[in-house]
Formats: C-alpha cells, structure tokens, sequence
C-alpha cells in the first residue's frame, strides 16, 4: 500500500484523525502530510477511512495486488482462522 496527498489539500485534519500513525497536519501548515507512506498492513482500515473521509478527495491509495482481499472475504480480528 503506498498512500500520498496531491494538491488542494483543506487542512481539515480528517486524515490525521483517522490514522495519526500515517498522516499529520504540522502547526500552522497550508496542507497535511503522509509521515508514513508504506503503511503497514495492519493500518489499512484507517487509511481507507481517511481516504473516504477526505472532503476534497486529495489522498490517493495504491494497494499492491497481492496484499488485496478478495471482495467479501475478511481478515480475522484476533489473528486466528
């Protein structure tokens, strides 16, 4: 997964929010930031969050093709099958 913010960002601070881990909105700044651009795994929930979220659409997701469930199947919570 690789996440990026193109230009028009709102500093609404939506991202940020969701996932602090892989966006921040620095003091006084005219756009947010991704800190963590390769998330880990485990994060993309939020990310996927902040991307719906976002009320000017300004973050892009690429997933890697082979880290994407199939639809309809899911992970299970606890890491047990």
């Amino acid at each position: 997964m690789h996440v990026r913010i193109v230009e028009g960002c709102i500093v609404c601070r939506q991202c940020e929010c969701q996932a602090p881990d892989v966006f921040e909105v620095p003091e006084g700044a005219h756009s947010a930031r991704v800190v963590e651009p390769s998330p880990q795994q485990a994060r993309e929930e939020d990310v996927i969050r902040a991307v719906k979220g976002c009320p000017v659409h300004v973050i892009k997701l690429r997933r890697d093709p082979r880290n994407v469930r199939e639809s309809g199947q899911t992970a299970p919570r606890d890491g047990k099958n």
